[in-house]
């Protein structure tokens, strides 16, 4: 958790399959928002989400998951690229759109 601010973030997680099972991540999550109520922190920031009709995305299950804590989806603009040189640009896109296919995601 990253608290700055008036937010608290949950930067990163991770799971396995025995997790999916009995999976500590509600408790967890529980306790942060808890712990940032006591700061008074208003607002918590899962980091994403993908849209509801979007099920066959990598992180639908994941965003299913942040949706069942009830809570109301603020939508932030995506990031963008500030284009300092474009030839090194176009040539670190297409090493990414390589490693991506390789690595099919």
């Amino acid at each position: 958790m990253i608290f700055y601010g008036n937010e608290a973030s949950y930067h990163y997680g991770v799971s396995t399959e025995l997790g999916t099972k009995y999976s500590g991540a509600p408790l967890l999550h529980m306790q942060a928002m808890r712990d940032a109520r006591e700061k008074g922190i208003k607002r918590y920031n899962f980091w994403g989400i993908t849209k509801l009709d979007e099920v066959n995305h990598r992180f639908y299950g994941v965003s299913q998951f942040k949706r069942s804590f009830g809570v109301e989806e603020l939508p932030y603009l995506h990031a963008h690229d500030l284009i300092i040189d474009p030839v090194k640009y176009r040539l670190d896109y297409a090493f990414e759109k390589l490693r991506a296919k390789i690595r099919h995601v």
